[in-house]
């Protein structure tokens, strides 16, 4: 199955984490615009090495059809200031890596085929939750991040990001900006997401 134009991407917080702390392995489903579930995706990471490393840990994403057919795979290593990817087609092939980035205020991740760099995704300071992407310097797609830090969204399966892959038509190009979405949530959000519900948990009961 092919890359519709738009995705939802969708995470499943498990209360552990939300209520403890814990660094849990994250879950996704992967839904074309109706809400039909194409895809889903997990993280393979060790627990330990997790509690100590929290959102800088070494980890792999797996990006699995509904019948476990692998279709993409994402490996992190650890890293101090600059996350790096690298993502690798269903036949184990490197097909691209994305390398995070700050400009003065602003956020980018760079994207890489196996011919060079081939997009930048870009969120201004003023619009942290947008991330546009572009291809020498024209927009050409989006990936739209919709987090409000309440316990609602934890606890109700919320959308969590709007994948637009706009003029973007080649199939390992929209795969690349699949992945960079996740890279955004991985390395931007996940902190923001559990510090907001525990914000706001301990608002409720005080």
């Amino acid at each position: 199955m092919q890359l519709p134009n738009k995705v939802i991407i969708k995470q499943k917080i498990e209360l552990i984490e939300a209520l403890s702390g814990f660094e849990t392995k994250n879950k996704y489903s992967i839904c074309d615009e109706s809400g039909r579930e194409i895809f889903y995706a997990y993280e393979e990471s060790n627990f330990f090495i997790s509690q100590f490393m929290g959102s800088h840990r070494p980890l792999k994403l797996n990006i699995v059809s509904l019948g476990g057919e692998n279709k993409m795979v994402i490996g992190r290593p650890f890293y101090f200031l600059f996350p790096k990817h690298i993502v690798y087609g269903p036949d184990g092939q490197v097909i691209g890596k994305i390398n995070g980035r700050f400009k003065w205020v602003d956020r980018f991740f760079e994207i890489f085929n196996e011919s060079g760099l081939v997009f930048e995704c870009l969120s201004k300071h003023v619009h942290f939750w947008t991330y546009d992407i572009l291809s020498h310097g024209q927009k050409v797609g989006q990936i739209l991040k919709k987090w409000s830090g309440t316990g609602k969204e934890i606890f109700t399966d919320a959308d969590n990001f709007l994948v637009d892959f706009g003029t973007i038509s080649d199939e390992k190009s929209k795969m690349l900006v699949l992945a960079t979405a996740f890279a955004v949530d991985l390395n931007i959000f996940e902190h923001k997401k559990k510090n907001g519900f525990l914000r706001n948990n301990r608002n409720n009961n005080s």
